[in-house]
């Protein structure tokens, strides 16, 4: 098959040692039934080598495989003997049982988006072989290969990856819930209330904005000289981000997109060749915004209006502000446009452009800009149109555009076009508690199921006890109620609290118990051909014993397994939960209309009364945010003139007491004079006089109730408003 990764060597022979130990059982057992059949009938049994050589014809009809099967193995499986690949599975670190344990656990962690690396999964194996106890088991564990060979044995089930990220918030946000109230709301809005028509395909639209760098695209496979360890590639290398606006129709059409660049202003040499026909704007930092919002949806519906003819239309759009202004929803509404919002974070995989075009966009763009670049030059918004019309055009194809719909199961409306491996990720919050293995029989579910619904009822009890306070009811003491009144008096009592668990509360550890690997016994017992009936009869009760050990011994070795795996399990929820709430305790954001993450259609008539209600809210917000920062302003320079006035103030004091010190030293020097003269003071004594008061500094003037504003940043008592 193109594209398949061909088998190594070594997993071609475990394929062809797998089969043929399957075809030498078959010849083992057909030689012994040729002899109960001689024993019966009396008749001649088939030699060994004949058996071999109708059981090879067979494997060759079958499979189209040969194998040769040797009388001599044949012979020893026949009479009982071990296999050597049963042999070699004994010294194994992992029991057969255990394997398939680690590899349902691998699989299911790489479902909800947590897979193993080689260095947990070393970890994870380790941790089970010290539970059970492994006889001369290393200290460091298993080997560094080891991991490497068991996913090679275990190739048809897992295989190695290169991870991607997967935000969590995206994880989380395609769960069930989300899924069918998407898919209710747009059945329920594609069909319409009574007396609506039915929105036709040709009438149902998606749109979604991407982000194209100039000189920056796609790594490709290239040719370089051998021994090179990187090859280079020249680009221009321009990182800045040009927004493109595409939107597509059901009917495999699309309409002209709108490109927005980065700048403070139009410029004249933008006018270029535009064989799109695309709209062209900006804005400062080359992303869509309200006001682009509006315009947009303005030409959206000049270029299917017609198409339309006075028909619903329906726009499916991600939860970006600029798509629930009051504007913007004012026009969708007037103009007969629903506008439904896909849940947050859910646009990898419900909307149809992130699903299917714009990546074979990103590799046309890269491709339609290198060849540019060769023979033109750099691209830059200048060419920008002639050159992006050339990928889009390759990208936005009929067969690309209702792909995009089918897969994402809007046109034809299917919802279980979803598939549940894409909802994995979200396990842990959609479904009640569980641990990744089933593992646990229906009787003990049953009794699981008794101790959880008694402990509920008890919580409930002491829950509304403080409230309802009612003669109890004599009751007979059972042994779910002992068991119950046990476990309150142990430190696993919060499990049977009303309050709510704690994160720091871990659940009881399982103390492992060494077990032994299973192991063939009474071989030689059982290997003797039996001379009395009395003899057949303890043979068979031998074996059924054997059996039944083996498989007790098989079960709690496949419980120890599944406990440990568990544990490891559980620390790693409680340590995600407990970054989860602390990441939830910090101060969040407030005023998101889209806050909860769910689908919304946004032209309904409650959603754009919130909608002008919050656009109010930010209006009011704004001014009085204006109002603060000129009364700051106005503060800070009653402020400055008071400060001036006081200086002033100061000078003029400091002035007529100068002026007081040099009367009074004049006078005191009359005064003296006089003394010595034997006469009256020919001076008037100065008077300092009444000293000019401090001007009254600017007071504070009551606030008024103004809720805090995130984006200011008061200082001191900027957060008040002064008045002089």
């Amino acid at each position: 098959m193109p594209g398949r990764r061909p088998l190594s060597d070594t997993k071609k022979k475990q394929i062809e040692a797998r089969l043929k130990a399957e075809w030498v059982e078959i010849a083992a057992d057909r030689y012994n039934k040729g002899e109960i059949e001689q024993g019966a009938s009396g008749t001649k049994r088939k030699s060994l080598q004949t058996v071999c050589d109708e059981v090879e014809a067979e494997c060759y009809e079958k499979t189209k495989k040969r194998v040769r099967l040797a009388t001599s193995t044949v012979s020893d499986r026949a009479n009982g003997k071990q296999s050597i690949q049963a042999f070699n599975e004994q010294k194994r670190w992992l029991q057969a049982d255990e394997e398939e344990i680690v590899v349902d656990f691998a699989i299911d962690c790489a479902l909800r988006g947590f897979p193993l690396n080689h260095r947990r999964l070393k970890e994870h194996v380790d941790e089970i072989c010290r539970a059970r106890g492994v006889k001369d088991f290393p200290g460091e564990g298993v080997g560094q290969e080891w991991t490497y060979r068991f996913v090679e044995r275990h190739s048809e089930r897992l295989k190695p990856f290169w991870s991607r990220s997967l935000d969590t918030s995206r994880a989380r946000a395609v769960n069930p819930h989300n899924h069918d109230e998407y898919f209710d709301l747009l059945e329920k809005t594609i069909k319409g209330a009574d007396g609506e028509d039915e929105i036709a395909p040709e009438c149902i639209y998606g749109m979604d904005e991407t982000g194209i760098q100039e000189g920056v695209g796609l790594k490709e496979r290239v040719l370089g000289p051998a021994g090179q360890k990187v090859q280079y590639q020249q680009r221009s290398g321009e990182r800045e981000n040009i927004t493109v606006i595409a939107t597509i129709c059901a009917d495999g059409s699309t309409i002209p997109p709108a490109v927005i660049f980065k700048a403070q202003a139009f410029q004249v040499k933008w006018k270029q060749n535009n064989p799109l026909k695309a709209s062209l704007g900006y804005s400062p930092k080359g992303y869509t915004d309200g006001e682009i919002g509006v315009e947009w949806i303005k030409q959206f519906d000049k270029h299917t209006k017609e198409k339309a003819a006075g028909r619903r239309r329906l726009l499916l759009v991600d939860g970006h502000a600029s798509h629930y202004t009051f504007a913007f929803l004012d026009y969708a509404r007037k103009n007969k446009i629903h506008v439904l919002c896909y849940p947050s974070h859910s646009t990898h995989v419900y909307q149809g452009l992130d699903v299917v075009i714009f990546s074979p966009l990103k590799r046309a763009w890269s491709k339609a800009r290198d060849n540019f670049e060769r023979t033109k030059g750099p691209v830059n918004k200048t060419n920008f149109l002639e050159v992006y019309a050339t990928a889009h055009r390759e990208a936005f194809s009929p067969e690309n555009i209702k792909a995009a719909f089918r897969k994402t199961g809007v046109v034809p409306l299917n919802r279980n076009t979803i598939p549940s491996t894409a909802m994995a990720p979200s396990l842990e919050l959609s479904v009640r508690g569980t641990l990744p293995f089933p593992l646990q029989s229906s009787p003990v579910r049953a009794v699981s199921k008794l101790i959880k619904d008694a402990a509920a009822a008890r919580r409930s009890m002491s829950a509304s006890t403080s409230t309802h306070i009612l003669p109890e009811t004599p009751r007979t003491p059972t042994r779910v109620r002992t068991t119950l009144d046990v476990l309150t008096s142990t430190r696993a009592a919060y499990l049977l609290s009303p309050t709510p668990l704690p994160l720091h509360a871990a659940p009881p550890k399982y103390l492992v118990a060494p077990i032994s690997p299973i192991r063939p016994s009474h071989i030689d017992l059982l290997a003797r051909k039996p001379s009395t009936q009395l003899e057949h009869e303890l043979q068979e009760a031998l074996r059924d014993s054997d059996a039944r050990y083996c498989a007790l011994k098989e079960a709690v070795t496949n419980m120890q397994a599944a406990s440990v795996l568990q544990g490891i399990y559980l620390d790693r929820v409680q340590e995600k939960m407990q970054s989860q709430e602390e990441e939830e305790g910090r101060p969040k954001k407030k005023g998101k209309l889209l806050g909860d993450g769910r689908p919304r259609l946004l032209d309904d008539d409650v959603f754009v009364a919130q909608v002008a209600e919050h656009e109010n809210a930010q209006k009011k917000k704004e001014q009085e945010k204006t109002e603060r920062k000129a009364e700051k302003e106005r503060h800070t320079k009653a402020l400055d003139e008071w400060k001036a006035a006081c200086k002033a103030r100061d000078e003029r004091v400091k002035t007529q007491r100068e002026l007081y010190r040099e009367a009074m030293e004049r006078w005191e020097k009359e005064r003296a004079l006089a003394r010595t003269e034997q006469r009256k003071i020919g001076l008037e004594k100065p008077v300092l006089g009444k000293l000019e008061k401090q001007p009254e500094r600017p007071k504070k003037r009551k606030a008024k109730e103004m809720d805090s504003d995130e984006g200011s940043e008061p200082e001191g008592d900027d957060a008040d408003v002064y008045d002089n």
